[in-house]
């Protein structure tokens, strides 16, 4: 048996890629978010596919949308992916210190697209990317004054993920695209 390694790129390699994606978000309403796929190849983290999901869907939908552009993509002679993300515009309430209650109730307006009312809003750019081991990465920019956040996590099921159902969607994806041979 000979022996082999298996390389794993780096976090700041995903990093660098989540954040370029994000740098391409130049123009505000967008009316398509980019799904793109990325490859890990000699060394490098490159977009194989970007395919655009409309922003008249809700977002609800998205997991069943980005589902079957990845069952089609990894039906095709592509090389398997190696990570996935999304880009959309959002509303989100910045909040350092909530009840559980207030949590719940923000997680409800998040889920029924409630939140673009609540006086505390702001509108960012989102990125979610995750990656065939799970890791999962985010960089936002605000509207209003441009601020940039990026964040790590290294398991997709931590409890401090965010609640985000496009979030868990990549992740998923990025998982069974591990699977496939």
């Amino acid at each position: 048996m000979t022996g082999y390694s298996i390389s794993i790129p780096s976090r700041r390699l995903f990093a660098r890629a989540v954040r370029d994606l994000l740098d391409q978000h130049t123009e505000w309403d967008a009316p398509l978010y980019p799904f793109v796929s990325f490859v890990y190849d000699q060394g490098q983290i490159r977009p194989s596919t970007v395919n655009m999901i409309s922003a008249v869907f809700d977002p609800n939908s998205f997991p069943v949308i980005m589902d079957g552009l990845v069952r089609d993509e990894l039906a095709t002679d592509l090389p398997t992916p190696y990570a996935y993300a999304l880009l959309t515009e959002l509303w989100i309430v910045y909040s350092t210190a909530v009840s559980p209650g207030e949590r719940a109730r923000l997680r409800h307006q998040a889920a029924t697209h409630q939140l673009g009312q609540h006086p505390g809003r702001v509108e960012v750019a989102w990125v979610t990317c995750a990656d065939i081991h799970g890791r999962v990465w985010s960089a936002s920019r605000r509207r209003d004054n441009g601020e940039i956040t990026e964040r790590f996590v290294g398991d997709p099921d931590a409890a401090d993920l965010p609640y985000d159902t496009e979030l868990r969607a990549v992740a998923a994806l990025a998982k069974a695209a591990r699977a496939t041979p």
